[in-house]
């Protein structure tokens, strides 16, 4: 089990391989996103990413885990892990420490081996 240590949060504000951006990219998305508190950030990023992504289903079978940058490039969320790594990858660049969790249910896991 992953232990977190909120004592440095400067480790949680790094993007790793599902969470990277490029420069250019924030540069785009950056001043879209208010300034202020955690709250008014967050809704910000809410707000922009729903305004700024269509949501589509993967066929039933297909698995992929695109990162960051590239669903940011394609404009298109196919599920919670894309959720979860645009909102980590731009709440991080704002200055937000975040820790992105990955679960599964037991019957997708059984559907899906």
């Amino acid at each position: 089990m992953l232990e977190i240590i909120w004592v440095n949060p400067s480790e949680y504000l790094q993007n790793g391989r599902d969470t990277q951006i490029t420069d250019e990219q924030w540069k785009r998305i950056g001043p879209q996103i208010k300034k202020g508190d955690f709250r008014e950030v967050l809704r910000s990023v809410y707000d922009w990413k729903d305004q700024a992504f269509s949501k589509e289903s993967r066929k039933r079978g297909q698995i992929e885990i695109p990162n960051a940058s590239s669903l940011i490039e394609k404009r298109t969320l196919y599920g919670c892990h894309d959720d979860g790594a645009v909102m980590a990858a731009v709440m991080r660049r704002s200055g937000y420490p975040v820790v992105m969790v990955e679960t599964v249910s037991i019957q997708w896991a059984r559907e899906y081996k």
